[in-house]
């Protein structure tokens, strides 16, 4: 990897309206740069993942990495793309998201563009892995032939990540469908399946890994005479679709989600607060799919400029903290929200420096003492962008620190015969006598049947149920959820 040394002015400023504790951090430079995700490292340090491109070179994008200290005074900068020979970068490369992984590496997804030109027709999925230390392991690139955009990125326990995005190489169609890409720790790919409807629009921006070990990816669909809809769906590790669902009327986009501990997940994007008025969306479904509650939240900009959430994050007591932007005199400002368990706004602010700037985040969160770390963009007159680095205390959102269902091993599970017609006998691995509950769910997430368990070997009834193929859960006192399916026929 090439690095890239900026001389760059740091502007320190202190918002009006935050404690001694809380501060505002603005990277400026010749470049145009664009903050997309925070993290922190177990030292206490800051990484900050993005993109920047050189004066007057709009469509010569490349990926950026930034390590601040942990009160956000910059330690290094480094830059990552396809260059020549001689180290000049010549392609577009465009990182959205970053995140870490259970191996302690960065992980970054995006989107490649040939030959400098901002062609998103012919745009290549983009995987990179780095070490703390911003040190590039691999890149990798995946063209499928036509538009393959990488859009989201999670980690998996062992190393493993899943992409998300959209691509329209693999049907013959023009339009988009959905995609999960399965790679291992060296970015080789295991699995690659596309999901949604081949004579719509289908982006996924947005994927997380459930408590009960199965993929988790929300984006957008766009249904017949209806427009657009917020769109989830789950998949076993292996790519198999559980369940896929819309909601509307009033979400359109899910641009972010996040796992909770109780198996829900909460959406972060925009919706419809009103018949002309596209707002902040927060929403939450549960593990099968099915919406808890959703709220839009308008801005108190004068005009009806669109709002959009662009990441989530869960907290432990209960709720989320998002981010993104909203309009304000009139324009866009740096946008948080905390909402309760119940969907009600608790915290919003918009930090804002005022004319003529726009402003947004696009990523959070949770600092190691509780606070919550927020980044982003300021663009200037003329459009160039500066990196802006926010931490807020006092939101009451701190991280899970209990061990997650995610973290502890799920049993064994054999069943036999599968198909069946009527009974299967179920054998859990364990040698002793056991404490849960089995449930079944239909292909459209409906809870079916539910029973508890108290041996390791026991049999499930499934004569009186339709046939056709059933997901099921198995959650155990002191162990994982396993998961998988039975097929009655």
């Amino acid at each position: 990897m090439k690095n890239l040394t900026l001389i760059l002015l740091i502007l320190v400023s202190c918002m009006a309206n935050l404690t001694a504790q809380n501060w505002e951090k603005i990277f400026n430079s010749p470049q145009w740069i664009n903050g997309r995700s925070v993290m922190q490292l177990p030292d206490g340090d800051i990484l900050i993942g993005g993109m920047i491109n050189d004066p007057g070179a709009l469509f010569l994008t490349s990926g950026l990495l930034v390590r601040t200290d942990a009160s956000g005074n910059m330690k290094w900068l480094k830059r990552f793309g396809a260059t020549t020979a001689d180290g000049q970068f010549v392609r577009n490369e465009r990182y959205l998201k970053f995140v870490l992984s259970t191996d302690g590496h960065v992980l970054a997804v995006g989107t490649r563009t040939p030959n400098q030109v901002n062609n998103y027709t012919d745009a290549d999925v983009a995987v990179a892995k780095f070490d703390l230390d911003g040190n590039e392991i691999w890149r990798v690139y995946f063209d499928w032939d036509r538009t393959d955009n990488g859009l989201g990125i999670t980690a998996l326990p062992n190393g493993e990540m899943v992409v998300c995005g959209n691509t329209n190489s693999l049907n013959e169609a023009a339009q988009l469908d959905g995609f999960l890409m399965k790679l291992d720790v060296n970015g080789i790919m295991q699995w690659r399946k596309t999901y949604g409807d081949v004579v719509v629009e289908d982006w996924l921006y947005g994927v997380t890994l459930s408590v009960n070990q199965t993929i988790i990816a929300a984006g957008t669909t766009q249904l017949p005479t209806v427009g657009n809809r917020v769109w989830a769906l789950q998949t076993d590790l292996n790519g198999n679709q559980i369940w896929s669902k819309t909601y509307g009327p009033n979400a359109v986009k899910g641009s972010a989600i996040t796992a909770l501990a109780n198996g829900h997940m909460g959406i972060a994007g925009m919706g419809y607060s009103s018949a002309t008025s596209l707002d902040n969306l927060v929403m939450e479904i549960n593990g099968q799919g099915q919406e808890i509650w959703a709220e839009n939240f308008f801005s108190p900009g004068p005009l009806p400029v669109p709002d959009e959430l662009f990441d989530i994050i869960p907290c432990q007591e209960g709720g989320y903290a998002a981010v993104g932007l909203s309009g304000v005199d009139p324009f866009d400002g740096f946008y948080v929200l905390r909402v309760n368990a119940n969907g009600q706004a608790q915290t919003m602010t918009t930090l804002y420096d005022g004319a003529p700037f726009t402003e947004f985040a696009n990523g959070l969160t949770h600092a190691s003492d509780g606070a919550i770390l927020v980044c982003g963009s300021r663009v200037k007159p003329g459009g160039d962008y500066d990196l802006v680095l926010h931490r807020i205390e006092g939101w009451n959102c701190s991280a899970f620190t209990t061990t997650s269902t995610a973290e502890v091993k799920a049993v064994e599970v054999q069943i036999s015969p599968n198909p069946a017609s009527e009974w299967v006998q179920i054998q859990l691995g364990l040698t002793e006598d056991v404490s849960g509950r089995i449930t079944l769910f239909d292909a459209s997430g409906k809870q079916v049947l539910s029973e508890t368990i108290s041996t390791a070997a026991f049999q499930l009834n499934g004569k009186d149920l339709p046939r056709g193929t059933y997901f099921y859960q198995i959650q155990l006192e002191k162990a994982g959820i396993s998961t998988g399916t039975i097929v009655f026929q």
